[in-house]
């Protein structure tokens, strides 16, 4: 969070996380976490979906939160720009046609919400941010990729899901990503400010912890909803249980007699 993104200076460590949670959404089509700012696709694999980052929308023009489908597919789409941003800037012309000039850049899949859309930029730096005007932006590498996994009528979730968590091999993780009012401060101070353990967050954890809501570690979950870092960290480990010979035979032996 410390490092600034347009000039990060050379040699200056970064941590780049390599896995995520899942989102709390059906594993099928597209789930679209907004606060993440992270599209996660499930084209062939329900428990390991590719995952691409977003732009989302920007304050006051916000990223809709439900459930739709993919309308339509279409390659080198045309840009018209809605009454409302013509009126914001009467030099914009009616439509832009295929070309570097375009905002949607060269595939867009159109959304059964009307004027709202997946699709590419001509403005790559953009990316994981709340920059657009509503629609989910990609970069030109990752909506290519998309545009061909996925066939129109696709489900479409979109969520706001800043905190999730998951129980992994006897493993509870927190991932903490801040909500979208944080995400302005992050991008504009590197740091999210008085970001404190809400009643809904403890409900979050304590429903996640389940029966093992003594082993949860108070600390590290203050820390991660304090520094947002985005990555999996552990919160609690569930006790072992310890198998005996006996009990591993007679599984055996009634998964046989099926």
């Amino acid at each position: 969070p410390s490092v600034d993104p347009w000039l990060p200076g050379e040699g200056t460590k970064l941590t780049i996380p390599k896995w995520n949670l899942l989102p709390t959404a059906p594993h099928e089509g597209i789930v679209i976490n907004v606060p993440e700012m992270r599209v996660y696709v499930y084209a062939k694999d329900k428990n390991n979906p590719i995952t691409f980052p977003i732009a989302i929308g920007r304050e006051g023009l916000e990223t809709p939160i439900g459930t739709t489908t993919i309308q339509r597919k279409t390659k080198d789409p045309i840009w018209r720009p809605t009454p409302r941003m013509r009126a914001e800037d009467p030099k914009l012309p009616a439509q832009v046609g295929p070309g570097p000039e375009n905002p949607m850049g060269t595939h867009a899949l159109y959304l059964g919400w009307p004027s709202f859309a997946i699709h590419g930029t001509n403005k790559p730096y953009a990316i994981g941010r709340r920059a657009s005007s509503g629609c989910i932006r990609m970069y030109p590498e990752d909506i290519t990729q998309m545009f061909e996994m996925l066939p129109a009528g696709t489900k479409v979730t979109t969520v706001n899901q800043p905190i999730k968590l998951a129980w992994i091999d006897n493993v509870l993780y927190l991932e903490a990503h801040p909500d979208l009012d944080q995400a302005i401060q992050m991008e504009e101070t590197g740091q999210v400010y008085l970001s404190k353990l809400t009643d809904a967050d403890l409900q979050l954890v304590m429903k996640a912890a389940g029966e093992h809501k003594d082993r949860l570690q108070w600390a590290a979950i203050r820390n991660a909803i304090r520094e947002r870092t985005g990555y999996p960290i552990m919160i609690a480990r569930a006790p072992r249980v310890e198998v005996s010979d006996a009990e591993v035979n007679a599984a055996a032996e009634a998964t046989e007699a099926q």
